[in-house]
């Protein structure tokens, strides 16, 4: 199968994201996922994992616990092929940025795999590597998505065909029944949920396409979780139509929130939507008015969620949400920029603006235009978000998880993850240490 664009039925009518995103979840679910065979082997073996996306930030975290955990007997690291070189190398890479054990990738249980997963062999070209993955593996922990704030939800199509082609390799496996699922989800596949509920997300499949719609990175990630759902079974609850049972791959759908910089409050990526606000802010020397709470999780805190969800032997549920237990102010991220900008440069605290105005005005700044800063590219992703922060801010509410937008019921990923459940408040010293970093980033300061 090859992504095939989006032909709406009458090209004369506005762009529809809804019936994008029904087409898209027609298109690549597959009725025969519901049936596995007769013939499955369900005896115990040996865990067997493979992972996608250990290149990237939360990927490398990942993989630094699967490999140092003595239950996990064998790891497929699975990357697409990069011009910056060899996964090993960029993987490599990751680790050492981090702090992490280097020499531990040198480990006999891992491998490292160049494919792509838009291909229905996964881009191995290796009938014989593909079978020994396709009858070892017992979980599939599929961790790539690209994180890109402004592009469409056709840009996506090669990620939702790639996971296709992974359900389609769990589905062949002789183990099937028993496999493990997971794949890595985000609080942004609900974007529109404050639109049209004023309750927590629930840990469960929503089969509401209008609830997804919005940037297409968050789009996507909807129609990947309803594609993953096609592989089980519908039942009806409470009137709608939600895939619940299960007759297909023990499947879970892992939506995380927000995501920071790592405990150790000395880095947070400058290439993630925040910090690349943050660095658009002070150097046009104002901040946008944000209110409620942030329930962010450190990068290094939610690998080892992700982990002991993965890892614990129960029966997970289909969907669960990963969000920080102790959200705090935003306010503390803003009067900590300053702080650090009073003590390190001598300024003056930066004045703010509604979000929504603060986006025309980087829109508008001559001088993120002459160096070509990206938070030029984000404006049209984080419209929506500015818009309904205002709506926020002018209700005068304090107790709003505003990002993400909705506010996400925690209870089972709190069963599943005593990491999860102890996770301590972020703290006002470790929210400097990620000003510190991102400021220290911005040239000419």
């Amino acid at each position: 199968m090859h992504c095939t664009p989006y032909q709406p039925s009458d090209a004369s009518k506005p762009y529809d994201q809804i019936a994008h995103m029904e087409y898209l979840i027609d298109h690549y679910s597959r009725p025969s996922w519901a049936s596995l065979s007769a013939h499955d082997d369900q005896q115990p073996r040996p865990t067997s994992i493979l992972l996608t996306g250990s290149t990237g930030n939360l990927g490398s975290y990942i993989l630094a616990l699967l490999i140092a955990d003595p239950n996990v007997a064998r790891i497929y690291a699975l990357n697409r092929s990069s011009p910056k070189g060899p996964a090993f190398e960029r993987v490599a890479a990751q680790f050492q940025k981090k702090g992490l054990d280097v020499a531990a990738l040198r480990s006999e249980k891992v491998s490292f795999i160049e494919g792509d997963t838009t291909k229905s062999d996964l881009g191995l070209n290796n009938a014989s590597l593909y079978n020994e993955i396709r009858d070892t593996i017992t979980i599939i922990l599929h961790n790539a998505w690209p994180i890109n704030l402004r592009n469409d939800l056709t840009y996506f199509e090669p990620q939702i065909l790639g996971l296709k082609n992974l359900i389609d390799l769990g589905h062949a496996s002789p183990h099937a029944s028993t496999l493990r699922f997971v794949f890595i989800s985000s609080f942004q596949a609900y974007q529109s949920w404050h639109m049209h509920h004023n309750a927590l997300l629930p840990e469960q499949p929503i089969n509401e396409t209008a609830v997804g719609c919005g940037i297409g990175y968050g789009a996507s990630k909807y129609v990947a979780e309803s594609v993953r759902d096609s592989a089980l079974a519908p039942t009806i609850l409470l009137g709608q139509s939600q895939i619940l049972a299960r007759s297909g791959l023990n499947t879970t759908a892992m939506r995380l929130t927000q995501l920071c910089g790592t405990t150790r409050a000395d880095y947070w990526s400058p290439f993630e939507w925040i910090p690349i606000l943050m660095s658009a802010g002070v150097q046009v020397g104002v901040l946008p008015d944000v209110a409620g709470l942030m329930a962010f999780v450190p990068m290094d805190d939610a690998a080892k969620c992700v982990h002991e969800i993965v890892s614990c032997k129960q029966v997970l549920p289909a969907a669960i949400n990963v969000s920080h237990p102790r959200p705090i102010s935003w306010n503390i991220l803003f009067e900590t920029i300053n702080n650090v900008l009073k003590e390190q440069r001598n300024l003056d605290p930066l004045p703010t603006m509604p979000f929504s105005k603060w986006l025309l005005f980087l829109r508008d700044s001559a001088y993120l235009a002459k160096i070509r800063h990206p938070s030029l590219m984000l404006i049209p992703g984080t419209r929506g978000m500015a818009i309904s922060n205002d709506d926020i801010v002018r209700r005068g509410r304090q107790d709003v998880d505003h990002f993400p937008k909705p506010h996400l019921s925690i209870d089972a990923a709190e069963t599943y993850s005593s990491s999860l459940r102890d996770l301590k408040e972020i703290t006002p010293e470790g929210v400097r240490g990620w000003v510190e970093y991102v400021i220290s980033m911005i040239p000419n300061l």
